[in-house]
């Protein structure tokens, strides 16, 4: 898999260079300064001219493959989601008060599917997978 950013965006192949696509439905089309992959959170960190920093979760493009399009499903693996509590503060420091958005609530899902659904798709969640520890 590479990753070239442009003038005009993102754009990754997964075979080698033979097909370039553009990576990110919404991502502007603005030229890229600079890019950072995070291996371990399997992010992609792109940083572009006056639109500002992005950060990508790229695991479903790494789990791609021919074999995903033959399957007529396929549920890529699902990052942790942490569960966290907003808080009131207020920082006092600097000329003027920083405020951003937090981010979304929950886990991402990512599937693919050969043939439409005419009713949608749902998900249900049974139960939480827990981490074990081995004991030696």
């Amino acid at each position: 898999m590479l990753w070239v950013g442009t003038a005009d965006g993102v754009y990754v192949t997964v075979d080698g260079g033979q097909r370039w696509r553009r990576f990110g439905k919404n991502f502007p089309h603005v030229m890229v300064e600079r890019m950072a992959m995070s291996f371990r959170q399997r992010e992609l960190v792109v940083s572009t001219h006056g639109r500002g920093l992005y950060v990508v979760g790229i695991g479903p493009v790494e789990e791609y493959s021919d074999s995903v399009l033959t399957d007529s499903i396929h549920l890529f693996e699902v990052a942790p989601a942490y569960q966290y509590r907003e808080r009131r503060t207020h920082p006092g420091f600097g000329s003027a008060r920083y405020v951003a958005p937090n981010p979304a609530r929950g886990a991402v899902i990512a599937y693919y599917l050969k043939d439409m659904q005419p009713d949608g798709v749902r998900f249900v969640i049974t139960k939480r997978r827990r981490r074990t520890r081995c004991a030696r």
